[in-house]
């Protein structure tokens, strides 16, 4: 199967820069072009930066970004944007003399590409959105105040094994029960006896099928998922998400630092602390939940 991917080359001039030095700023995204990458091109035109950028996308495929990276070695680049961890990571280390910005939803340090978010000791700097899972917690406290939590292990990772050991240790702190169900697909019957609907809630981390999707729904109580497409589906309730257009808004001002003058590695990594949610109203209803008027308030997405 032949695998093609588009070259979007944009080019945006300043009204009143024409003597500026034309920017070349390369866009890298381990996904698809999207909103994070809208709001970072919108950034920079709006600080009327002389801009050619030169877009891809991998659509999750390591071999199409092997094939990107190889091209990008030909094209001249004043600055690199790059959006996903394994992005960013073979970015950094391809082109280690290029400023980088970068867009990533898991912790950088942690995972070992930059030496600190204060300082990066790479030639990076960008956001971090990853979301805490306190954060979550709190959200989906404020539509139950459960006693008991179940999570449900859709991805059975090292990383879902990981947020499991941190909700345990939230547990103390937010005064509730944890239990954990690998076996998603028999769920009836791992629930406790007696189960009290009125103080319990799920956890769903990863994805789930069609099948699996409906045992969940059958539990009738109100389901917090990793993912937000989840939500959609309906196998959940609400999903807390980043507003990536806004991220990449942010990234842009860390961008024009760097193309100002200044060193990426002394630009610290910003967290970002603001969130919005995807809410199931239809779900709400189908098992008479309220979601409180404060929490559609900041919905990213409603769906009815």
């Amino acid at each position: 199967m032949r695998i093609c991917y588009t070259i979007l080359i944009i080019f945006s001039f300043a009204c009143f820069s024409y003597a500026a030095e034309t920017k070349h700023i390369v866009i890298l995204s381990w996904f698809n072009d999207g909103s994070a990458e809208d709001g970072f091109r919108d950034g920079i035109i709006s600080r009327n930066i002389d801009a050619r950028f030169y877009t891809f996308g991998s659509n999750s495929d390591m071999g199409v970004l092997e094939k990107q990276l190889a091209f990008i070695d030909k094209l001249p680049k004043d600055l690199i944007y790059a959006n996903g961890l394994l992005a960013a990571s073979a970015l950094i280390k391809r082109f280690p003399e290029t400023p980088i910005v970068f867009i990533v939803e898991d912790d950088p340090v942690k995972n070992d590409i930059i030496a600190s978010k204060w300082r990066t000791m790479t030639n990076a700097t960008g956001i971090d959105v990853s979301i805490p899972l306190l954060e979550e917690l709190l959200e989906l406290k404020a539509v139950r105040n459960f006693e008991v939590i179940y999570f449900l292990d859709g991805s059975q990772t090292n990383k879902s094994a990981e947020k499991f050991r941190e909700m345990k240790r939230l547990g103390k702190y937010l005064k509730f029960d944890l239990f954990l169900i690998k076996d998603i697909k028999n769920i009836q019957k791992h629930m406790l006896k007696p189960f009290n609907k009125a103080k319990s809630a799920a956890y769903l981390a990863g994805s789930v099928s069609s099948e699996t999707g409906t045992g969940i729904k059958k539990l009738n109580i109100p389901v917090m998922a990793e993912k937000p497409e989840m939500v959609v589906k309906g196998y959940g309730m609400i999903a807390t998400v980043v507003d990536m257009y806004r991220a990449g808004r942010l990234l842009s001002d860390k961008a024009a630092a760097v193309l100002s003058g200044e060193t990426a590695s002394e630009i610290p990594v910003q967290t970002i602390r603001y969130f919005r949610l995807v809410v199931n109203l239809a779900e709400a209803e189908r098992i008479n939940e309220d979601v409180p008027l404060e929490l559609l308030l900041t919905a990213l997405d409603i769906i009815r």
